[in-house]
């Protein structure tokens, strides 16, 4: 069993919840401790652990309802989960050496390292060999994102906004970075081609698009539209030049429509000829979000503390409401201004853990991705329980998220949508709006 191994244990009675968790140290595993079945939940679902170790007994969400959100919810479907009774504590820690991953050959389990070491072309090469399925999450670098593979086949590829192959081309031209692969079942799905021909023509592309991104002036050009009689009418240049309402620099301009990458260049360098876009000046960096006052930081660690049961080192949550992915992946680059925020390693899902943010003179905060599709409802109440506020990134969210926890004045905001083209805006700017108004219901 690997040392790393890493065990959730979701036990209401503390005394028995420590010698548990001793036992399972002595066998080299992590244990995070929840004391009832509504936090294991929480817990599973941000950081998904090897195993669940659950007693029978557990107050809020039961044992067998928890086991049944588990393994519905595809961050967790592949996680074990043992539900015991008052089982001395060895006997307990023997059970659940039988469930975590066993010292068995690397190609069997987990990996994870360096792609400074271990390339992302060469990596792809060798799980096609193993003929593995699972997730390979790419972290740490630019772009990141996530790749699933089944019996060794790329079958999806998610960068930022890109799908598919515009993603994986993407991915592929990125440079450094950590990768870490986790087996995970995969639905059934066509694959997006040969492996080969995949990498070849990623290479092809690559090389190509430096040429046209070159002739556009570099990544970090600026075009706005020209000539309005040269207007397109049809094609990927009807959709760069609709994104031209404002001035845009190029790399948001390949988000705006769902053609590769090289495609869309190509249409800008047709277009920047023909004189129906122009270079335009650079917009001026935004300033970064101002901080929380330190009365409102110390209002809202109060308030964090009064609603947690984890003790002094309490951590608050706040609800990210997204219904598409890709909002939480381009409100990340403007999280990231705000001071004390880190976000978790790899792209996001569709739920799951978006960053954690250390309030300068105030609490540390879990921002929670919560899905919103209709079929979702079910996990609102439960993975909003105890939040101090939601962040929005899509209009129409933030009121049905808070009547579905009974909560009417939950403090919630609402980021600046932009469209398909870009995201939201305004993201770090709307979670300050929740944590002050979240810090007023505090102050006396």
């Amino acid at each position: 069993m690997p040392a790393a191994s890493r065990v959730l244990l979701a036990w209401p009675d503390p005394e028995r919840a420590r010698a548990h968790a001793a036992a399972l140290r002595r066998l080299g595993c992590e244990v995070e401790h929840a004391g009832d079945g509504q936090r294991a939940l929480e817990l599973a679902v941000l950081r998904p652990p090897d195993l669940v170790v659950a007693s029978r007994e557990l107050p809020l969400v039961a044992s067998g309802d928890l086991a049944r959100i588990l393994s519905a919810n595809p961050r967790t479907r592949a996680v074990p989960f043992l539900a015991i009774p008052g089982l001395p504590a060895e006997e307990l820690a023997a059970a659940a050496a039988r469930l975590l991953p066993s010292a068995a050959p690397a190609s069997g389990g987990d990996l994870a390292g360096s792609l400074d070491e271990l390339p992302l072309h060469d990596l792809l090469q060798g799980l096609a060999q193993n003929r593995r399925t699972g997730r390979l999450t790419l972290s740490a670098r630019a772009p990141a994102g996530d790749l699933l593979l089944a019996q060794g086949q790329l079958v999806s590829a998610q960068c930022g906004a890109a799908r598919g192959e515009k993603a994986l081309h993407r991915l592929l031209a990125g440079r450094g970075g950590r990768f870490a692969f986790r087996p995970e079942p995969v639905a059934s799905a066509e694959p997006l081609g040969p492996l080969e021909l995949l990498l070849l023509e990623a290479a092809r592309r690559a090389d190509e698009g430096a040429r046209l991104l070159a002739a556009l002036g570099g990544p970090g050009a600026c075009l706005a539209r020209g000539a309005p009689e040269l207007r397109p009418e049809a094609g990927p240049a009807a959709q760069l030049w609709a994104a031209l309402a404002r001035p845009r620099p190029v790399p948001a301009l390949l988000d705006a429509a769902d053609a590769p990458d090289l495609e869309l260049l190509e249409s800008l360098v047709a277009l920047l000829r023909s004189g129906a876009v122009a270079p335009a000046p650079s917009p001026s960096p935004a300033a970064a979000p101002a901080a929380l006052a330190p009365a409102a930081a110390q209002a809202l660690a109060r308030r964090v503390r009064r609603e947690s049961a984890s003790g002094p080192r309490a951590v608050g949550t706040v609800a990210v409401l997204a219904r598409d992915p890709g909002r939480a992946r381009a409100a990340l680059a403007e999280l990231r201004a705000l001071p004390g925020f880190a976000a978790e390693p790899g792209a996001p899902g569709r739920l799951g853990l978006l960053g954690r943010l250390a309030v300068p003179g105030g609490p540390r905060l879990d921002l929670c991705l919560v899905p919103c599709g209709d079929e979702d409802r079910p996990l609102w109440r439960l993975l909003g329980a105890g939040a101090v506020g939601a962040l929005a990134l899509e209009p129409g969210l933030a009121a049905p998220f808070a009547a579905e926890l009974d909560a009417p004045n939950l403090p919630v905001a609402e980021s600046l949508a932009t469209g398909q083209e870009e995201g939201p805006r305004g993201a770090a700017e709307a979670l300050l709006r929740v944590l002050a108004a979240a810090a007023r219901e505090e102050s006396p």
